[in-house]
């Protein structure tokens, strides 16, 4: 399966050098002209068994390295995806792929090539069944944890179903509201929470402490907007907001903006949607009309990336709000109202440090 995919995408990749320029980077794309249900790719995901799924604004895609498989919602099959807006897919330790959609979560079965939706257990939770789901983790005791537009829940494994998790934190401050965009478990096992409505909120859950809020007084406060979170390889956290990054040491010691300037000058873009942290020194950033930056940690260096409508092998589009890199080391791009972009260095002339 992965010499499958690579093979198709080193193709494509290889192919096209002949009409390539100068630049270190190829960017290739996948369309609805070549399968895909719809060109508003929100996730991206590479399972245990090597096959790519692609969560878009009209189904979820299977790629398996030579063509797609597209799932889709059935009002008369109760076994089929729940909703075709997925923004969100997670495979976790038993091997088991969940899907977050716009009407909730389902589990899919290889075997049957079905979807099991599962369902919100608290009778009060009934009208969250619908609610967007943004987010899905995996904590370090393998709790399976969502956030939708309402608030965020933890899987029951008994009842096979989701229930409130931590549904005191209502107490400190507005981090239940409507919102919620990302979630984030550290190596600490401490648990960060995005929101658009209510801004950054940290809890250790080893502790049972609070460590960030926009209410405390002293400490960890971030206000603004929040749409991406990542954990790099130092354990620091990066914070993606709309007027740009921050970034909180491992041990909370410090919170800073993060500032930097291209070597033309062009400063790094507000309107962060996307923090991909693909090894130690390279930090891949999407933008929502900015483009996609590169910051090289190690040289300190950060490049900007952008449609150029002259070149064919440039992004296609300079909103990217999904970031993954498979197994290959090739990375895949989703393109707001674009298209699914692949991207490898040529030739490995820009070596993946």
């Amino acid at each position: 399966m992965f010499k499958r995919v690579s093979s198709i995408i080193l193709y494509l990749l290889f192919s096209s050098q002949i009409f390539a320029g100068v630049s270190d980077l190829l960017f290739n794309h996948l369309t609805t002209e070549n399968g895909l249900s719809n060109n508003m790719v929100h996730c991206v995901f590479q399972d245990s068994k090597g096959f790519i799924w692609i969560g878009t604004d009209d189904g979820l895609n299977m790629f398996n390295g030579y063509e797609f498989t597209v799932y889709k919602f059935n009002s008369a099959d109760s076994t089929s995806l729940s909703s075709n807006s997925v923004f969100e897919i997670l495979e976790d330790t038993k091997g088991r792929l969940w899907i977050a959609a716009s009407s909730g979560v389902d589990i899919f079965s290889r075997e049957s090539e079905s979807f099991h939706h599962i369902p919100f257990l608290e009778d009060d939770l009934y009208d969250r069944y619908e609610s967007y789901t943004r987010a899905i983790v995996e904590d370090h005791k393998g709790n399976i944890l969502i956030a939708n537009t309402n608030g965020i829940f933890i899987y029951d494994s008994v009842g096979q179903g989701f229930i409130w998790f931590l549904k005191d934190l209502a107490n400190y401050g507005t981090v239940q509201q409507e919102g919620i965009r990302d979630l984030l478990i550290d190596k600490h096992n401490r648990i960060w929470i995005g929101s658009l409505g209510s801004g950054l909120f940290g809890y250790d859950l080893n502790k049972r402490a609070i460590i960030a809020s926009p209410d405390l007084r002293e400490g960890i406060r971030i206000a603004d907007k929040i749409y991406t979170m990542a954990e790099d390889y130092n354990g620091d956290i990066w914070v993606g907001i709309d007027n740009g990054i921050y970034t909180i040491k491992s041990d909370l010691s410090g919170l800073k903006p993060f500032k930097f300037k291209s070597p033309a000058g062009k400063p790094l873009s507000d309107n962060i949607r996307k923090i991909y942290i693909e090894n130690k020194n390279r930090i891949w950033i999407g933008t929502d009309g900015g483009g996609i930056f590169l910051y090289n940690r190690n040289k300190n260096t950060l490049r900007n990336y952008v449609q150029n409508e002259f070149d064919s092998y440039s992004i296609n589009h300079n909103s990217v709000q999904s970031i993954f890199k498979d197994n290959q080391g090739i990375l895949w791009l989703g393109a707001y109202q674009g298209e699914l972009i692949i991207l490898r260095s040529i030739a490995e002339k820009s070596s993946i440090i």
